[in-house]
């Protein structure tokens, strides 16, 4: 599950370009101006948590990042609504775009994330099914 930097930024970037509707172009200025976007961010030190502990314990990053991920849902329940409304306010002056459009990103940011939050739970199930069949 190791991406570089670039790569995970240009995977974001398509994924809110499809959803959106957006120019590829357009959503990755909006995007990079953007940053830090607060739920990507949290999920980023998530990741990077997680593979310290891994390598500092020894054990599978998966098993790093699920013990990480109670307190992660912790983290994103606290981000206030206002620090998140005026983070797209600010967005939307840097770029020059609507609140609408920088909202409609901030969806599709949001959506992405829930799809990898998905995708881990997913892991996290078929590595626990395969336990027990080899049990």
């Amino acid at each position: 599950m190791e991406r570089d930097e670039q790569g995970y930024t240009h995977a974001i970037t398509q994924f809110v370009a499809e959803r959106t509707g957006l120019a590829l172009e357009r959503a990755a200025r909006i995007v990079t101006l953007g940053e830090p976007w607060p739920h990507i961010t949290a999920q980023y030190e998530l990741f990077l948590q997680s593979s310290c502990d891994a390598e500092a314990s020894g054990v599978p990053w998966e098993i790093a990042l699920n013990a990480n991920r109670a307190l992660a849902e912790m983290g994103m329940a606290s981000l206030a609504p206002e620090a998140i409304d005026r983070h797209i306010e600010q967005t939307a002056a840097l770029t020059g775009e609507s609140l609408e459009t920088i909202e409609t990103v901030h969806t599709a940011l949001l959506l992405h994330l829930r799809s990898q939050l998905d995708e881990l739970k997913q892991m996290f199930q078929r590595a626990a099914d395969h336990s027990k069949e080899s049990s």
